[in-house]
């Protein structure tokens, strides 16, 4: 009788402290991070372009979709993927997910 009722409260602790795990987890969802990369353009594609790193001379390939946002200087206006053009000196910033 005794084992049944210490097995059902090791049971109850262990249930219990893998409710506060998974509860604790949902509310503080890990930081976001980006990366960024300074080079210029060396190719344009339909639906991306590739820049080479002024850092470490490697090549960084943008892919491009309809949430993809592009900024100028101030006096230059708007600017969007069919104003990359090849021998641009240009600043990418991308959020890190699963994918990379």
């Amino acid at each position: 009788m005794i084992k049944k009722i210490t097995i059902s409260v090791i049971f109850a602790f262990t249930l219990t402290l893998l409710v506060s795990v998974v509860a604790f987890a949902a509310q503080n969802p890990p930081p976001i991070t980006y990366q960024r990369v300074y080079g210029e353009v060396v190719a344009v594609h339909e639906n991306s372009f590739a820049v080479q790193s002024m850092k470490d001379g490697g090549e960084v390939a943008v892919y491009v979709d309809q949430k993809t946002k592009f900024y100028a200087s101030k006096n230059e206006g708007d600017v969007s993927f069919n104003d990359v053009q090849l021998g641009e000196k240009v600043v990418v910033q991308w959020q890190v997910n699963d994918f990379g």
